[in-house]
């Protein structure tokens, strides 16, 4: 998000004659410009959603109880949307038995709101309130989560999507999020309490054995012939790297964390890092009924 704010800057401060050669910087700016709006553009819309962090405990990877933190009792969280031009004001309560923050993955925004604790704000503390007010200028596919003790916090549930539509969003047969994750559970099927261990640091971050999609190690999609989708796949496992598998079917990647591609591009071996996000276009053969898993 710095690269886009810099190449909006620059423009203003680095203009050249028109006939000079073009210098690397000024061949990016030229490929970027209007790819990032300066500002937000408010339409007077403002969708107001209540955000709670609290311990719980949900029936998740196989189906069985499992103690987590959650937004408003889900896991992931519930998925906001706003459209391109609203504004986003979460009136937020922490629960938890630890001080929060919300932070915005990938949205430029005021950095009042960005979540950062003793650095944009303080921390939300247990019992405390907090309202994130603001107008994203940018449509796409963003995630939220905390910025206190995010290493643990966000493993033990705390994370949700942000969708931010187009002012005029494409006619996909169905728009949908599936959030891939991994847990690392202790002999009694709970998250294991140890964070951040020697080994984790020394490694990659801490790697789970039970794979989720949406917080269930079963989530399937069933679909009709003719359909065309919207798939946003957001990766918020600690360490583990996903390279999702479309088979044969007609996926390309129209976006990538939040920013439309200048053209689409080929799903198939694209590599999903933690905090990544792609959106995905996804047809289906009409000649006969599919399933994706």
């Amino acid at each position: 998000m710095k690269l886009g704010l810099a190449l909006l800057v620059l423009p203003a401060v680095g203009c050249r004659d028109a006939s000079a050669p073009a210098s690397p910087a000024g061949r990016a700016l030229a490929e970027f410009r209007g790819s990032y709006p300066e500002a937000a553009a408010p339409t007077g819309v403002v969708r107001t959603y209540d955000l709670v962090a609290e311990p719980t405990e949900l029936p998740l990877v196989d189906g069985k109880p499992l103690k987590v933190w959650a937004y408003n009792g889900q896991v992931p969280g519930p998925t906001l949307r706003v459209r391109l031009g609203e504004t986003l004001r979460v009136r937020f309560v922490n629960k938890l038995p630890q001080d929060t923050t919300i932070h915005w993955h990938g949205v430029r925004l005021p950095n009042a709101m960005d979540g950062v604790p003793y650095l944009t704000q303080k921390p939300v503390q247990p019992g405390d309130s907090f309202v994130y007010e603001f107008t994203p200028r940018d449509a796409g596919t963003f995630w939220f989560h905390p910025h206190v003790r995010a290493s643990e916090q966000v493993e033990r549930g705390l994370y949700g999507v942000l969708v931010v539509e187009d002012a005029r969003p494409p006619p996909y047969s169905r728009d949908l999020v599936w959030v891939l994750d991994d847990w690392l559970l202790d002999a009694s099927g709970q998250i294991d309490p140890q964070f951040n261990t020697r080994h984790d640091l020394a490694m990659d971050g801490r790697w789970g054995g039970a794979i989720t999609i949406n917080g269930r190690t079963d989530t399937t999609l069933r679909v009709q012939p003719g359909e065309r989708l919207r798939l946003r796949l957001l990766n918020s496992a600690n360490g583990r790297v996903f390279a999702p598998d479309f088979g044969e079917l007609g996926a390309m990647i129209i976006a990538v964390d939040g920013l439309y591609l200048r053209e689409p591009v080929p799903a198939r071996g694209f590599e999903l890092a933690p905090g990544n996000r792609i959106d995905v276009d996804v047809a289906f053969d009409r000649t006969s009924a599919s399933s994706a898993r």
